[in-house]
């Protein structure tokens, strides 16, 4: 479930979308729907992601493993790139991702932190790492947690938490520093 929204994956791989489609968040034509609406996308979708806060989403194709995000873009939390008004009316491949497997995606309130199934962790749109807010258009790796094998990450609002497989919990956000913590 997204912010006045909700995502459903029926049958193994049709994905619907019901209630509004302010700022593009159900990557579907119409304004509103109360009944679920199917999301046409060209292949099988095998995943979705949406964070409570959000208004956007992300879902996975099978071929190859492609990510497909929707909703609001003012900070580029879509990982697409700018788009002129915001938001892309349509799904957007997200293009550096494209053949990458996946194993989860996190949408903030202005923020999308992503992990590969490889531990890596990307972030993009507003971040603040070390005190420093940064808008960040695509996903890019997140610097310190580069040499770190993320297993599980959660995002809020405005903060995100990674947790790596050595057990280490690293918390960042506004305006926080980017730091493991023990507690």
């Amino acid at each position: 479930m997204g912010s006045f929204s909700g995502y459903y994956l029926c049958n193994g791989d049709q994905l619907y979308a019901s209630g509004s489609n302010y700022e593009g968040r159900l990557g579907t034509a119409k304004r509103r729907g109360n009944e679920p609406m199917p999301v046409y996308v060209q292949d099988k979708v095998t995943k979705i992601f949406s964070g409570n806060q959000a208004s956007n989403f992300f879902f996975i194709t099978s071929q190859p493993d492609l990510l497909y995000g929707c909703g609001r873009n003012y900070y580029g939390e879509l990982g697409i790139g700018i788009t002129n008004d915001g938001f892309p009316k349509a799904n957007t491949v997200v293009k550096n991702f494209q053949g990458s497997e996946i194993l989860t995606v996190s949408p903030g309130d202005s923020h999308t932190i992503l992990i590969t199934k490889k531990g890596q962790t990307y972030s993009c749109g507003h971040q603040a790492f070390n005190g420093h807010g940064k808008f960040k258009h695509i996903f890019t790796l997140v610097p310190p947690l580069k040499e770190k094998k993320a297993v599980q990450l959660s995002t809020g609002k405005n903060r995100t938490l990674v947790l790596t497989d050595q057990n280490e919990l690293y918390i960042w956000g506004i305006p926080e520093h980017l730091f493991p913590t023990d507690e």
